[in-house]
This record gives C-alpha cells, sequence and structure tokens, in this order.
C-alpha cells in the first residue's frame, strides 16, 4: 500500500503542485477539486489498458 500512496503523492506532485507556477496558496487550491476529478474519472491510466478509470469499471460489469 505504501507505493500506491508514495506513487499517488508524485503524481500529485507532477500534475497538480508544481505543474505550473500558481501565484498563491489560493490559486493553487482553486484547481486541486477539478484535478481531483480529473484524476479519478478521466485520467488515461497504461495499466488499466489505457482507458480512464470509470470506462475500465464499465467494461468490468459488463463481463461479470
Amino acid at each position: 500500500m505504501n507505493g500506491k500512496v508514495e506513487r499517488f503523492n508524485g503524481i500529485l506532485a507532477t500534475e497538480w503542485a508544481y505543474r505550473q507556477p500558481f501565484i498563491s496558496n489560493q490559486d493553487r487550491a482553486d484547481v486541486l477539486a477539478p484535478w481531483t476529478a480529473h484524476y479519478n474519472t478521466g485520467r488515461i491510466r497504461s495499466s488499466q489498458g489505457s482507458r480512464p478509470q470509470p470506462e475500465r469499471h464499465n467494461l468490468m460489469a459488463q463481463h461479470s
């Protein structure tokens, strides 16, 4: 489990926290909710057949 947390923290840092310069912490915080939504629903994951998470779950439901 530790590896998953470390990987998420790395992704969080590179894709959200330090992806662009922010003028203030509030500006950075304002982008967190949309980024989290994208991470959970729209981000392509190579480990899941290059499909976003919801699409992968829909495919799994069709096969059960």
